[in-house]
């Protein structure tokens, strides 16, 4: 029997889709439809819908603290938990294209995402929702508590029963915000206890724990893959949890460190400003996020730990803008991050697993690194030892 092997995706890494209007045509072909990400143009009939798909508010307290969201969608969900189609291929037309086009979209956007990887453990015997587990979740609500409670408990059913059906402890792969759920997760819901007695090992995949700059550009800016279409998702993206999960934090940073500069209102924005100033993002961050940052930096020495690292990318680390509303003229980088996240943020988990092993994945970014041929063989050899 295989070593159980669940994967848990990181920011956009799950296939967010409609329950009762699953399915849209593409070159006559009946597909699954991502909401999150699709190959429909960026019109103003299709912006509309996304937005409406998209949409979220905060929820309130009577004290006016952020306790949850509210005013979403419930029928968009995450899609095939414990399965794996989910965390793989997220924008399925692209497989109904010819493989050049299908080999340039790979390499620019990843959405394969966990495919090669779970092909390569098919080939040595894995079973998709047998012994091999993807565990997606709504990346725009998961700071949510009572959202991140029921995947949690999720989590541990799935762990406990198919460690008990495999008669072998389980290992756990992440990507990206994906790490900081798991370490939430052992941290929070399970003792040392379950731990030991159902966890074999943990491979962290470029995990940002001290966060991003880049989460504020896209959280006060906005973000797309089209600049100037970036105030018209700013709503949407400076209130997703995955985003917030995100910003810069003082695991790596200084207070006084500067990562967005406002040259025409002679502002900079700094670590103390996400910890004080009254702006929403900053708020919602302070309220969902920040009560846990102690409880996930806390450290663990009774884990067997793989952490894997992509390095020598060119990686945002300050913005330089006219003011809020325009999109950035200049940026200084960090040229020893994975592309996104910067190395000070990366190397964070090295503090938090402490009994680790870390692996360099040289000229990979953050996500096409879970397609390369160092990391899957590294991967295969963990999960078979």
């Amino acid at each position: 029997m295989n070593k159980p092997v669940f994967l848990i995706p990181g920011f956009g890494g799950s296939l967010l889709y409609n329950k009762k209007k699953p399915y849209n045509y593409y070159l006559n072909h009946k597909i699954l439809s991502n909401k999150w990400a699709n190959v429909y143009p960026f019109t103003f009939k299709y912006i509309n819908r996304w937005k409406k798909d998209m949409t979220v508010d905060f929820k309130y307290d009577e004290n006016n603290n952020i306790i949850g969201y509210t005013d979403y969608n419930n029928d968009i969900v995450a899609y095939d938990m414990y399965g794996i189609d989910g965390i793989q291929n997220l924008v399925p037309e692209f497989n109904y294209l010819n493989d050049n086009y299908k080999n340039i979209l790979e390499d620019q956007f990843h959405y394969q995402y966990y495919n090669i990887l779970n092909d390569r453990l098919i080939d040595i015997g894995y079973v998709p929702s047998k012994d091999l587990i993807g565990l997606p979740y709504d990346f725009r609500l998961i700071l949510d508590p009572e959202i991140r409670n029921k995947y949690f408990k999720r989590i541990k059913k799935s762990i406990i029963n198919r460690t008990d059906k495999c008669n072998k402890k389980a290992i756990i792969i992440t990507h990206s915000i994906g790490g900081i759920l798991l370490k939430w997760f052992l941290s929070e819901y399970v003792d040392e206890e379950f731990i030991n007695r159902y966890i074999d090992k943990v491979i962290l995949i470029n995990t940002p724990f001290g966060g991003t700059p880049v989460a504020l550009k896209a959280a006060l800016i906005g973000e797309s893959y089209v600049p100037f279409l970036y105030s018209v998702f700013l709503d949407y993206t400076s209130k997703f949890s995955g985003v917030l999960m995100t910003f810069p934090n003082n695991l790596s940073y200084d207070y006084e460190e500067s990562f967005m500069v406002l040259k025409d209102e002679n502002i900079n924005i700094t670590l103390q400003n996400i910890y004080e100033q009254d702006n929403l993002p900053f708020k919602a961050w302070r309220d969902l996020y920040l009560p846990y940052l102690d409880l996930i930096k806390s450290p663990l020495d009774n884990i067997d730990t793989k952490i894997i690292i992509s390095n020598e990318n060119q990686t945002a680390k300050q913005f330089y803008t006219k003011n809020l509303s325009s999109t950035p003229y200049k940026i200084d980088y960090d040229l020893n991050g994975d592309g996104l996240i910067t190395s000070t943020s990366l190397e964070y988990a090295k503090k938090i697993f402490t009994n680790n092993e870390t692996l360099y994945v040289k000229n990979t970014d953050h996500t096409g690194v879970l397609s390369n041929d160092i990391l899957i063989n590294n991967i295969i050899k963990w999960v078979t030892d």
